[in-house]
């Protein structure tokens, strides 16, 4: 595992927007060279800075320092990982925030009105794999991925498979989990989380009786998308990647790797419990053969400041609220639409509207481009990902 002051997530750095940034980059690893990368900065005019390995550096090499130094020149919530090999999936990443001064948020009651925000939570969220990511990419590399279990006795007959969800690709499934992580917490036992949450040391955020708090969700995993719920509760998304975006409030919302969203909750008036559950799930649903699929879940805890009572460990799994007859709404799902079957309906990242307006609105709305860009996604065995 790779630390960053001894820490994983490394703590996150929050500076003043326009602030000149210095960061001094030791590597005290044993045998591996490193670079970093700080994901949402436009830094132009300092491409040089940027952290992508043999690309705009050498790495750093064990034993040797280096030091970015760049301007903060992008508000929002962003993020520092490793750019070299597998290290961010080893633990080298952690938030970074750049704020304006006096930071206010879009009030999803009043248009014309902004919220200040008291309580500002950083989340990081990772998938945790079966596999060491060195050992992942070895195994994607070389079509090994099935016997990941090991190859001794009856694991040889206990073949694993990548996964499907609800439309039947192949999003996100095509590592096998061991546990999320929500900021530095986790669990790999998923059958304890299931039935006695309330004995684990499980990621807690606070609230009060009509508070709004803002969480900035971040997915900094390597292979899986997460679908995040939390009991009782909506979720308002009010930037999306760094940009603030026009309040849109959703049931769950659907986040990928590199992803950052915004998200207000508004505090319950008269909450029934002291502690309801963030759920936290993958999108499988269908096994490689066509079979039924349990998701993995992972819990996170929004505990009442000022709410008494004890912690069960009743979890409302299903999302019991989410019905036929009134369908929960998903933000960001990896298709057009859930099957009529599902409680469940999706709203897609494409309509969020920026709050600022838009300089180039006549490029965007061009029914003809007079530029082509080739795009190449990346392959393996025959099979394209995106």
């Amino acid at each position: 595992m790779i630390t960053i002051n001894g820490k994983t997530p490394g703590d996150p750095i929050v500076v003043p927007l326009g602030a000149k940034v210095v960061l001094r980059v030791k590597n005290r690893l044993n045998t591996e060279s490193i670079t970093l990368h700080v994901h949402g900065l436009d830094k132009r005019g300092l491409w040089w800075t940027d952290g992508v390995s043999h690309v705009q550096q050498c790495p750093i090499t064990v034993g040797d320092d280096f030091t970015y130094r760049f301007i903060a020149d992008a508000p929002g919530t962003h993020w520092y990982h490793g750019h070299l090999a597998s290290d961010r999936g080893e633990g080298m990443l952690g938030g970074f925030v750049v704020k304006n001064p006096g930071e206010t948020v879009p009030d999803p009651e009043n248009k014309d009105k902004r919220l200040t925000i008291k309580r500002d939570y950083y989340v990081m969220l990772q998938d945790w794999s079966v596999p060491w990511p060195s050992e992942q990419h070895y195994n994607l590399h070389d079509g090994t991925m099935k016997w990941v279990s090991g190859m001794d006795g009856e694991r040889r007959s206990q073949c694993w498979a990548p996964t499907r969800t609800f439309d039947g690709s192949n999003v996100g499934g095509s590592v096998p989990m061991s546990s999320f992580l929500m900021g530095d917490k986790g669990w790999h036992n998923n059958k304890d989380q299931r039935t006695r949450p309330s004995k684990l040391p499980l990621a807690t955020y606070l609230i009060s009786k009509g508070e709004d708090i803002l969480m900035r969700f971040v997915n900094g995993g390597v292979a899986q998308e997460i679908l995040i719920w939390l009991e009782g509760h909506q979720f308002t998304i009010v930037a999306a990647d760094g940009v603030e975006v026009k309040p849109v409030t959703v049931d769950a919302l659907v986040i990928y790797s590199g992803e950052r969203y915004d998200v207000l909750i508004h505090g319950l008036k008269n909450p029934d419990r002291k502690v309801y559950r963030f759920i936290l799930e993958t999108m499988e649903s269908i096994h490689w053969n066509w079979g039924p699929y349990e998701p993995f879940k992972s819990l996170g805890n929004l505990e009442y400041d000022n709410v008494n009572g004890s912690t069960g460990d009743e979890v409302d799994w299903e999302h019991s609220n989410c019905t036929l007859q009134s369908k929960c709404l998903i933000f960001n799902c990896p298709f057009g639409r859930f099957a009529d079957k599902y409680p469940f309906e999706c709203f897609s990242p494409h309509l969020l509207e920026n709050v600022k307006e838009v300089q180039d609105e006549e490029l965007i709305k061009a029914d003809k481009f007079d530029k082509n860009f080739d795009v190449s996604f990346s392959k393996l065995a025959g099979l394209m990902y995106v």
